[in-house]
């Protein structure tokens, strides 16, 4: 399989992914742990033990970028830029092993590689878990994206 099909769908995968993310992204900040970390974020606090400096710092610099009026808003787009990146990596990781266990020899082979990548990423990255994740400001998905 050529590259330009993998580019193809993890751009495919990254666009759907960050626009829903983006439609039901959280406008202000959230319960439990989020506006801990957006308040530290703006501040260059540090968080609850064992803190997350590089957290706070990457998060940081999401409070500077000019958009959106909320700061709570612009720390919360980190998650989800880091979400739909892990979606698309997942889509790419996984056309990537089904590719190499099962050699493709025909156009519906390859369709069937990229639809089960594609649905993979889309089971992960709408399943309840990874999705709130993606909404707030937590850890949580920098860290599933690293």
């Amino acid at each position: 399989m050529s590259k330009k099909e993998y580019i193809i769908g993890f751009i495919i995968v990254f666009v759907v992914c960050l626009s829903v993310y983006l439609w039901t992204v959280a406008p202000t900040l959230s319960f439990w742990d989020c506006g801990e970390y957006i308040a530290c974020a703006h501040i260059l606090g540090v968080p609850h033990p064992p803190g997350g400096p590089l957290h706070v710092l990457i998060r940081k610099v999401f409070t500077l970028i000019p958009f959106g009026k909320e700061i709570g808003f612009r720390a919360n787009i980190l998650s989800v830029l880091c979400g739909a990146l892990g979606a698309a990596l997942i889509y790419f990781f996984v056309v990537k092993v089904i590719g190499k266990w099962r050699r493709p020899i025909s156009v519906g082979d390859k369709a069937i590689i990229h639809i089960s990548g594609f649905m993979a990423s889309m089971i992960c990255a709408f399943s309840f878990t990874y999705w709130w994740n993606s909404m707030e400001s937590e850890a949580y998905g920098l860290s599933t994206f690293i």
